[in-house]
């Protein structure tokens, strides 16, 4: 008999309580989606297994209650053996944040939220996070039983985080601040970030079709909502979620802050020419340090769409800096995801690679302006995809641009680059939702 899914398991609110705290058994998802699953009942553990790794054990599960489920299950299964198994297959960032669960009870059924991206929602300057949300604050479970809605204030091209904090009551409460550790008046043992959000740099006029049409600047970016399962695997700040292609992309294009390559507003654009100097070839590279990459070009279009197309920045000159600027139809250059800056500003180094043959060797993957030493060579040239096109490129710019022609060790103050993160939790197949 298959095992039932967790909506089916009935019981009271007590017996399923009982049934989630028995020594080793655990709640497992046959995809990433259904971490949230069985939200608030401390002594669950919630673990991630890949659906091929599933050893379902057999004729257990076609019961109705709870009781008679785990009666059953103690006959038929090495709940040991199962939690070591269900432990080769977990990931840290998975382990960690396990304990994020959202779930509504119902009469005498508790029954999971199905996996959404956007549980906390906002409206511009308006921010709600839901009831029924349970925290693990420094190891005890907390529930939120009220909606929290929060007004914005104005904090123009800034990152706000959303946290979960206890009362000197014991009460769990919502709180926003710009700190991005803990917030004023917390500590790291009552307090834990659950999400954040970007403000918007500059205001976005009038545009027919456009969703940021009107939007001021301070309001909050929609794609730009993340909270601890429902992000990128790298740092969300200055990122934005592209659910048709679903990644996070950069707001911005990249800056250099010191120490690693960053979406802030107003930085000052990395290119080949910047403090630190970048060739397409190191752009990749140390994207993939910090965990991040360069966009393939198809990313890029979808990312880029809502972006002005076949002109480029007024002025037609390098604006140095990210974020905030207009094109020479007096149309904003920020997508419909709210990214800054796709198309007629700078040259965006992509993922994608171009391959010619050759008799002999080349240094298309070094530049003596960019690189300390040389590490080897190519036969024949290994070019590197660039979109976007340039603050002069005029007609030529939009989504689709494209230039073919350079070497991925080229470096100019015409080239930059934009990062792009996995999803901590990326889109599956249906949400399953099971005990074990």
């Amino acid at each position: 008999m298959a095992v039932k899914e967790r909506s089916q398991i009935k019981g009271t609110e007590a017996q399923i309580k009982a049934f989630a705290g028995h020594k080793g058994v655990l709640a497992y998802a046959t995809d990433t989606k259904s971490l949230h699953v069985l939200s608030g009942i401390a002594g669950t553990t919630t673990e991630y297994l890949p659906k091929e790794k599933v050893a379902t054990p057999q004729d257990v599960a076609d019961k109705v209650t709870s009781e008679e489920f785990v009666a059953e299950l103690s006959k038929k299964v090495d709940k040991t053996a199962l939690a070591t198994e269900l432990t080769k297959y977990l990931t840290k960032e998975n382990a960690k944040d396990s304990i994020e669960y959202y779930f509504a009870s119902k009469g005498k059924v508790v029954t999971p939220l199905y996996w959404s991206p956007y549980p906390i929602s906002v409206n511009k300057r308006t921010i709600t996070i839901p009831k029924d949300i349970f925290v693990d604050i420094n190891g005890t479970i907390y529930r939120k039983t009220e909606n929290s809605t929060f007004t914005t204030g104005v904090i123009p091209g800034r990152d706000i985080y959303i946290y979960a904090v206890v009362s000197a009551q014991g009460d769990l409460g919502i709180v926003i601040s710009e700190n991005s550790t803990v917030p004023p008046g917390y500590t790291a043992s009552n307090s834990r970030k659950i999400g954040g959000y970007h403000c918007l740099g500059t205001g976005v006029d009038t545009i027919s079709g456009h969703p940021l049409s009107g939007y001021s600047s301070g309001e909050v970016l929609p794609n730009s909502v993340w909270d601890l399962i429902h992000r990128p695997k790298g740092d969300p700040e200055g990122y934005c979620y592209i659910p048709e292609v679903d990644i996070w992309m950069s707001i911005y294009l990249l800056s250099w802050n010191g120490t690693k390559l960053v979406s802030a507003n107003g930085g000052v654009i990395a290119d080949g020419l910047s403090s630190k100097k970048f060739s397409g070839e190191l752009f990749s590279e140390q994207l993939h340090v910090q965990g991040l990459r360069l966009p393939w070009r198809h990313e890029f279009i979808i990312g880029a769409l809502g972006s002005p197309e076949g002109v480029n920045i007024k002025g037609s000159a390098d604006p140095n800096t990210t974020g905030g600027h207009s094109a020479t139809n007096n149309q904003r250059i920020i997508s419909n995801y709210g990214l800054e800056d796709c198309t007629g500003v700078m040259w965006q180094w992509c993922e994608d690679l171009g391959f010619v043959g050759g008799s002999g060797w080349t240094d298309s993957v070094y530049n003596s302006s960019v690189d300390s030493i040389k590490r080897g060579q190519s036969y024949g040239n290994l070019y590197r995809l660039r979109v976007g096109a340039g603050w002069s490129s005029g007609a030529a710019c939009g989504s689709r641009a494209v230039a073919c022609n350079d070497v991925s060790g080229d470096a100019d103050d015409g080239s930059g680059s934009r990062g792009v993160s996995e999803p901590l939790v990326p889109k599956a197949n249906e949400v399953r939702k099971y005990l074990i």
